[in-house]
């Protein structure tokens, strides 16, 4: 394990994750979303897309934007995408945000 990897455990050892959507081979027009929030690193974004080459950069810029519009600066997000469209990316980031509150407290929140 390098340095680096060490830091990166221990940011997510003391983090919130989440996680929308669905996944496999059988998912059509949909994707799955999963996120760590960390303390630190800035955005950790990894996509795999059967539409990659077509779409792959426009929907990393989507996914940056709505993860800043969120307030979220840093965190580790996994996207599978299966050809969902904007729409669907945006809802599903916005269901695993680690800022989202509910009755007052953050979700992400241990107390």
């Amino acid at each position: 394990m390098t340095k680096s990897d060490e830091t990166t455990d221990m940011a997510i050892a003391n983090s919130a994750s989440a996680e929308a959507g669905r996944r496999g081979d059988d998912v059509r027009s949909d994707c799955w979303v999963g996120i760590t929030s960390t303390d630190s690193g800035g955005i950790d974004l990894e996509l795999q897309s059967k539409v990659e080459s077509m779409y792959g950069e426009a929907t990393r810029r989507l996914v940056r934007a709505e993860l800043e519009a969120l307030g979220v600066a840093h965190a580790r997000v996994r996207i599978e995408d299966r050809g969902a469209l904007p729409y669907v990316i945006m809802a599903r980031v916005e269901t695993v945000n680690p800022n989202r509150k509910l009755h007052g407290q953050y979700l992400n929140s241990t107390t």
